[in-house]
Order: structure tokens, then sequence, then C-alpha cells
């Protein structure tokens, strides 16, 4: 049974002393529209962001990109 599409959130994780950490959670079904997505998403967020993935399948050649 195929899941909803994955779909991209965006957290900011400040602590006391103003640094900041960005996590990125993807959830959902694989799909090709998913790595358009994150393809963009990836162009707004700073280098050293953590991301996240629970996907329990779909497209693997998408996956791999």
């Amino acid at each position: 049974m195929k899941s909803e599409e994955m779909r991209f959130q965006i957290k900011e994780n400040c602590d006391s002393d103003k640094t900041c950490t960005v996590f990125i959670y993807a959830q959902g079904w694989i799909t090709s529209n998913a790595v358009d997505k994150f393809s963009e998403l990836a162009k707004a967020i700073k280098p050293g962001s953590t991301v996240f993935f629970n996907s329990k399948g779909g497209d693997l050649v998408a996956g791999m990109q």
C-alpha cells in the first residue's frame, strides 16, 4: 500500500547563546517529485543542516539521487 508523497519540514533549534541548528524532516513515499522538492529546499538551507528521512519505500532511483 502506497503512503503519502514525501513532504518536508524545516525546524530550527537555537540554544541560549543564539547558536542555531537546522533540521529537515522528510517523511513519506519517495517519488521523482520528492527529488525536485528536496533540491529546491536544499538551495534555501545552510550547509551543515541535519536531514532525517522517514520513508517506507518508493522510487529507488529517485531515492538514490
